[in-house]
């Protein structure tokens, strides 16, 4: 583009902020669930291995693509809008409708 101007900026300051390689949002809820899981069974091994299943369920997931939480996150509270198991005796179809049909 003709005269515009370049602003220099740092990449770190537009990236999620990250704890230990995971979104700290993640590792805040892999944290609390193993903590929980510490308190209800009384077993710091079972709320270690909880916590280290989420974090790296959570290193994984941010590895290959760094949005698929928040969209996991966000997908709950929607309902689904097609259910194939209601389709279990015939074969699915689509219904066209024209811009004045009303059904």
């Amino acid at each position: 583009m003709r005269g515009s101007r370049g602003w220099p900026a740092y990449g770190v300051l537009s990236e999620p902020l990250k704890v230990l390689g995971v979104e700290r949002r993640f590792f805040l809820l892999a944290m609390i669930v193993g903590g929980g899981i510490w308190n209800a069974v009384n077993s710091l091994l079972g709320g270690l291995l909880i916590f280290g299943v989420m974090y790296a369920a959570g290193w994984f997931a941010w590895r290959y693509d760094q949005n698929l939480l928040n969209v996991v996150r966000l997908a709950i509270r929607y309902r689904n809008r097609y259910d194939a198991g209601l389709l279990r005796d015939r074969a699915p179809y689509v219904v066209l409708l024209r811009s004045g049909d009303d059904g």
